[in-house]
């Protein structure tokens, strides 16, 4: 039982260090860029439903999410190989979730167009 207590203290730690860390050093405006990170719904017990992977994505990721980020008109820059977009678009942590399915689903990525690229977009 006490096992049980620690891993998900541990699990809670992890998570609102990455939280605080990630989105809430920022001030939150628009035009403030932050790093890229997957987002996954978790589905084994535990209490912590959504998960952040790491910033270091591969290939595949990246350029999926970079054409998911296009299609749907969002800001967003590539430097030394990590996709930057408005830190604003970790205030919905779903959306995050969907677009990483939709970064690795080929069948997505095949049906939809990149509208314009990262210089173009508002």
């Amino acid at each position: 039982m006490l096992g049980l207590i620690m891993k998900v203290f541990v699990g809670v730690a992890i998570f609102f260090f990455s939280f605080f860390y990630s989105v809430l050093s920022w001030s939150g405006g628009e035009d403030d860029m932050c790093v890229y990170r997957p987002a996954y719904f978790n589905n084994d017990s535990s209490p912590i439903q959504i998960e952040l992977g790491s910033e270091r994505i591969d290939e595949t990721m990246r350029s999926g999410i970079v054409k998911v980020l296009s299609h749907y008109g969002h800001k967003f820059e590539e430097r030394n190989g990590k996709v930057f977009f408005g830190c604003n678009m970790y205030r919905d942590f779903e959306i995050l979730v969907n677009y990483t399915k939709k970064a690795t689903d080929e069948k997505w990525l095949g049906t939809h167009k990149q509208r314009r690229n990262s210089k173009e977009i508002k």
